[in-house]
Order: structure tokens, then C-alpha cells, then sequence
């Protein structure tokens, strides 16, 4: 694989399942446009460094197989600013080193970086924001393909984000057929965007997410983002106290759904923390607008007053 980085293009195919490094090595570095072709293998990580680390001008296409047991200080498999593009197969059971304190399970997206998922799906994969993956001032296109899936293959944030998250105002999504599903963090447990990060989805799933201390089971909106939504299915969340599928902390966020539906969306009782929050469903505004009839309980959205991110 190493090799691949002294020709201008290459086509990495995999004839058998290899482990990557010891624990003493360091990630693969790309620098040179490659196509890696799992070809039904498995590429297993174990190591304290990630597998992929791509720099800017870099593109990696991902075809087939399995990437497993990857761990790493940020972007548990893949930390990239340059373009991943995942076509098929399955990026599994990655972490932090630290998973308390370090982002991005799976994948992290650093500035100016593009991931496109057209296939496959990213699974168990644990870090304390963005457990699947982590989008830092980067564009993600979310275009088919499963993160998560179901309970047995959750993705975990230890904060926020359990499937996916963004932050500030360069950061791009657009979910677009792709299942962001079952997911789970302490708030935000299928998509969080903040700090002026963006998101419009077109079609798809964003479904049985769980936020198991805080608010927002499949969406939390923080420190004005905003999510466009004009198509696909919000649906089956849980929080512990609200939103139990979207929140949306202060009045700078939006929410704004031209189509599309969000129901069933269930939130328990909050105990002190009530104050920091709105009974209403945000008013149809040109900052947050939705069709009440998308709306199958008033559990499913919640407007937030501003505690302290967490």
C-alpha cells in the first residue's frame, strides 16, 4: 500500500486479509491519488496511529471489503483534508485513543476536505463527538450507504454526534439517500451541526437516534446552525429530556423543512434542567418554518434555551 504514494495514480487491490502495522507504526500517509480496492478483504488497523491519513489535493476512491480495529488521536481509521470517497464496503469498529477526549471514530474531515459516501456503511465506531465521524470546516456528501443501522451496529459518541458531526461555518452536508440510523450519543444521537455549520437533506433516513442524557435523539442545531429539510424521514427518536427527534438550542439556529416528515418522536421528563427550555414548537418564522401537519407530536421538536455546551 505504501508504495502506492510514488506513483501519480494507483489502484491498491486487495489478494488477501492483511493487519496493517504494529502499534509502534505510523498511519500510511497519501499524498498521490489511489483507488483501494478491499476486494472482499479485510484490512485490520490495530494501531495507535489510524490507517489513512491524506493530505490536501489527495483522493481516495474505497471499493468493497472491510476496515476494522482501527484506533488513532483523531479519525479513528481515516483522517483526511483531502477527498475520500467511499463506494461500497464496511469501515467497522474504530476508535480513539482516547475516546473521551479525541473526535471522529471512524473518519475525521479536516479543513477544505470532501467525503462522498455513495455505498457501503460505517459501524461501531466510538469517539467522544462524531463517533462515526467528525466534519471540521469540511463538505460531507451523504449520498447512499448506511451509518449505523441498527442497534447491534450503532455508532457512539461519548458527547455529541453520535452518527455525524460538524462544526463552523465551512462545514457542508447534504444527505441525499443515505440511512444515518440508530446512532447514539449523550445529546444528538444520529446528526449534530454547530457553530454555524450547515445541512440540507434531500431524502434518506435520519432514524431511531438516542440521546441518552441530554436532548435531541436524531438532530441537535447549536450556536446557529441550520438543517434545510426538503425530503426523507426524521423519525423514532429519543431523548432523555427534549426533542426527541430534533433540537434546536438557540434562536440563531434554524430548522426549516419544505418537505419531508418528522414524527414519533419520544422525550422523557426533564428534573432541574427545565428551566433551560421551551414547552412551544419553535413558531413558523422565516428562521424556523415547518409544516405543523409534518409534526406527529409535540415531543418532536423542541427550541432551546442556551445552556452551556456540554
Amino acid at each position: 500500500i505504501s508504495a502506492a504514494n510514488s506513483m501519480s495514480q494507483a489502484t491498491v487491490t486487495l489478494l488477501r486479509d492483511i493487519e496493517a502495522m504494529n502499534e509502534s507504526s505510523s498511519s500510511y500517509s497519501f499524498k498521490k491519488n489511489m483507488t483501494l480496492d478491499l476486494n472482499g478483504h479485510v484490512l485490520i488497523g490495530r494501531l495507535y496511529a489510524g490507517l489513512f491519513t491524506m493530505s490536501s489535493g489527495t483522493t481516495i476512491t474505497m471499493n468493497l471489503g472491510t476496515i476494522e480495529n482501527c484506533r488513532s488521536k483523531l479519525g479513528g481509521a481515516v483522517s483526511t483534508s483531502g477527498t475520500f470517497v467511499m463506494n461500497g464496503g464496511t469501515i467497522t469498529n474504530c476508535t480513539l485513543l482516547v475516546p473521551a477526549s479525541q473526535d471522529g471514530g471512524g473518519i475525521a474531515l479536516l479543513s477544505g476536505g470532501t467525503f462522498t459516501m455513495n455505498g457501503g456503511s460505517i459501524t461501531k465506531c466510538k469517539g467522544k463527538r462524531g463517533g462515526a465521524i467528525y466534519v471540521n470546516s469540511a463538505t460531507i456528501n451523504l449520498l447512499g450507504g448506511t451509518i449505523g443501522g441498527s442497534a447491534e451496529n450503532a455508532n457512539e459518541s461519548i458527547n455529541q454526534g453520535g452518527g455525524v458531526l460538524l462544526e463552523y461555518a465551512s462545514a457542508k452536508l447534504v444527505l441525499d439517500g443515505c440511512s444515518l440510523t440508530y446512532n447514539k450519543g449523550a445529546f444528538c444521537g444520529n446528526l449534530c451541526l454547530q457553530e454555524g455549520a450547515t445541512g440540507e437533506m434531500k431524502s434518506g433516513l435520519i432514524t431511531n437516534g438516542t440521546a441518552s442524557t441530554y436532548y435531541g435523539g436524531n438532530v441537535g442545531l447549536f450556536q446557529a446552525a441550520r438543517l434545510t429539510v426538503s425530503g426523507g424521514s426524521i423519525a423514532d427518536g429519543t431523548a432523555n429530556t427534549y426533542g426527541g427527534n430534533v433540537a434546536v438550542r438557540d434562536a440563531a439556529g434554524s430548522f426549516i423543512m419544505t418537505g419531508g416528515a418528522v414524527s414519533r418522536g419520544r422525550a422523557g421528563t426533564p428534573s432541574a434542567e427545565t428551566r433551560w427550555y421551551r414547552e412551544e414548537l419553535p413558531a413558523r418564522t422565516a428562521r424556523t418554518a415547518m409544516p405543523t401537519a409534518a409534526i406527529s407530536r409535540s415531543a418532536a421538536i423542541r427550541q432551546i434555551r442556551s445552556p452551556e455546551m456540554r
